[in-house]
This record gives structure tokens, sequence and C-alpha cells, in this order.
């Protein structure tokens, strides 16, 4: 059955001292149902309850808990965790946490030292489908003193250079570490940094900022050169003292995307 509804207007019944007021009525049918509530009213009370679901369903993901990540099997003896694990192992630490960062987001949450087997990790998840084949590369030299400054943004820390402009943007950011210590008005330490020369039409440039891994230090152990990509294999050494060297590398010149596989390494310490 449909029904249909009319809005109108009736007299309702007259007070002491008031005159005739009109208020709306529905029509079902027929039948009348005087609506005895405040438009005003019925709004204000259909917004608070739209609010409240609002900010409920936020309050319930933010509190919601953060999936945990699978962690490595940590061995008490290198002999212990190579027999079980078949591999080789490397005793894994956590000792050096960067200013404004916590334990959690530097190491983990469920973060133990100790000897864990050794893990390659690709920061790029394409396969390669064909044979390698070897890229010669040479380090670039910078001075020990000159470093990224702190204000350096690291959410990129890692790539390949292809001409002179790109190698701006990032050495631009260069300082001699002694200039951060102290006042800006004092005199600049010797030496500054100055961008090396490059030449572009014959090399491209792969760079690895440490602090981006928080590594102490990284070394480029291999490049090999796929149909569609480069891929550098580097290995970021770990310690109890950061580092915010800009490694540099040279390579023939390429027009391939880069991809990094980092083996990571812990220094060693006796119990």
């Amino acid at each position: 059955m449909v029904f249909l509804i009319k809005v109108a207007l009736s007299k309702t019944a007259k007070e002491p001292g008031e005159k005739h007021r009109l208020e709306p009525y529905f029509n079902f049918g027929g039948r009348k149902f005087f609506n005895r509530m405040n438009r005003k009213k019925v709004f204000v009370a259909l917004f608070t309850i739209f609010a409240i679901g609002i900010v409920g369903h936020f309050a319930l993901v933010k509190n919601q808990a953060p999936t945990s990540q699978t962690q490595q099997v940590v061995f008490a003896s290198q002999e212990d965790c190579e027999q079980k694990t078949g591999k080789s192992c490397t005793f894994q630490m956590c000792d050096y946490i960067p200013p404004g960062k916590t334990f959690e987001e530097v190491c983990g949450k469920d973060f133990k030292k100790g000897w864990v087997h050794i893990i390659s990790v690709t920061t790029n998840q394409q396969q390669p489908i064909t044979e390698p084949k070897s890229v010669p590369f040479e380090k670039v030299n910078l001075h020990s003193d000159w470093r990224l400054k702190s204000s350096f943004n690291y959410s990129t820390y890692k790539g390949i250079f292809r001409n002179e402009n790109e190698l701006k943007k990032v050495f631009g950011s260069m300082v001699n570490a002694y200039d951060e210590l102290q006042a800006f008005w004092e005199k600049k330490h010797e030496p500054q940094p100055v961008m090396p020369v490059i030449d572009f039409s014959k090399y491209s440039v792969i760079w690895y900022a440490d602090r981006g891994s928080n590594a102490s230090f990284t070394t480029l152990k291999e490049v090999l050169e796929y149909d569609d990509f480069i891929e550098a294999r580097v290995t970021p050494f770990y310690s109890d003292f950061g580092s915010s060297h800009l490694n540099l590398w040279t390579i023939p010149k390429t027009d391939k995307d880069i991809r990094f596989v980092e083996t990571k390494e812990y220094e060693q310490r006796g119990p």
C-alpha cells in the first residue's frame, strides 16, 4: 500500500491567553498525525548523530593495532645459527637511535640482539628474466669532513644521477661537518664542499646516503646490468655510530632504471 504524505497546517487547541497557532501535521491515507517536534531540534539531533558516527569511525581506525612484521629468529651463537638455518650468520645489533626517532621506528617492535642468518633485501620486486652482465664502477672520493646537512630530506636517499642538475640538487645539501657545530656567523671550516666534476656524456652516478638506512657506512659490492634495469648490490654496515656520508660511484652512462639489493652487516661483539 502506498501512502501519500501531505504536509498541512492545522489549528491546535486554544490555550488560555493564547491565540490559535498553526502546526504541521502529516497526512497518511487520510489519518492526521501532528508533528509536535520543532524542526530545528530534529535537525540538531540528526546532525549530532551523524557527527558522533564520524568521530567513532576515525577513533576506531586510529586505535587499530598495526600489523606486526615478521621477525627473524635470533640465536645465541654463530654456530647454533648456521647449524639450524643452514646459512651464513651475522650478529645483529641496534644501538644507535638518531635524534627524533624511537627505538621501535629504527629497530623494529620486537628487535633482539643476537645471531641471525644473512638476508638480502631487494628494494624493487621486479625479477630479472635474463642473465646479467657485470658493470664496472669507480668510487668518487669525497673529503671525510663533508657530510649531508642535518636538514636533508631522506625520503629519497639512493638512486642514480644522469646529469649535472640531478647531482646538484643533492650535493647542494653538503656541508663541512664542523660548520654545523658552530654558530652561523662564525668562520666556515675548510675545505668547503666542492662538487666533483663528472662527464655525464660518458658516465652516470649511483648514489647512496648512509643515514637514509641508519648505516654507519655503505659499500658497493657489485653492479649488474639486465635488459630493463641496473642492479646495485650494496652492503650497509651497522655499528654504534651514525653517518651522514654521501656515497657516489660512477658507471658507464645508462638510461636504465636502477634497483638496489641490500645485504646488511652488523658489527660483531663478544658476549
